[in-house]
């Protein structure tokens, strides 16, 4: 018996799950809260394979300095950031919470750690790397100046 595979686009295959959790992996962290996420670790039933989907996917919940800014107190923080989240999630098993679409067409997910039950999201809040969603400023309150103001 061969196994059929179903051919998706990546919105079919997010609008399919909008709303519920997916096992995935990080391929790839870009900034502190957008990465590329490999989908299709589940098979639904034996008749069906489902290939890897690759989605880029922005993490909600939290702000993160821009590493691109002209600032460079804001980019260096933006850096640091994106390294942190590179360490918490890259070639990890993730358990994927799919929301809606950015106005950019970028889907938002929340994310946990499979290993660990680690919400990512609510740790790099808690571990001052981000600050929670809608604040005013990039900065969060207990910063570590010496590591923005080191050249």
């Amino acid at each position: 018996m061969s196994l059929l595979v179903r051919q998706q686009t990546n919105n079919e295959y997010m609008a399919e799950r909008l709303y519920q959790f997916a096992l995935a992996t990080c391929n790839r962290v870009m900034d502190g809260r957008t990465a590329v996420f490999r989908f299709g670790l589940e098979a639904p039933d034996s008749t069906e394979l489902y290939p890897y989907t690759y989605i880029t996917c922005r993490l909600v919940g939290y702000n993160v300095a821009d590493c691109r800014s002209a600032d460079p107190r804001e980019s260096r923080w933006g850096l640091i950031c994106t390294y942190v989240l590179e360490e918490m999630i890259l070639n990890k098993l993730l358990i994927v919470h799919i929301g809606g679409v950015d106005t950019d067409g970028v889907h938002l997910v929340q994310v946990r750690r499979v290993d660990s039950g680690l919400d990512v999201c609510r740790w790099m809040i808690d571990n001052n790397y981000a600050v929670p969603q809608g604040s005013a400023t990039w900065e969060p309150s207990s910063i570590n100046q010496s590591l923005l103001n080191s050249s």
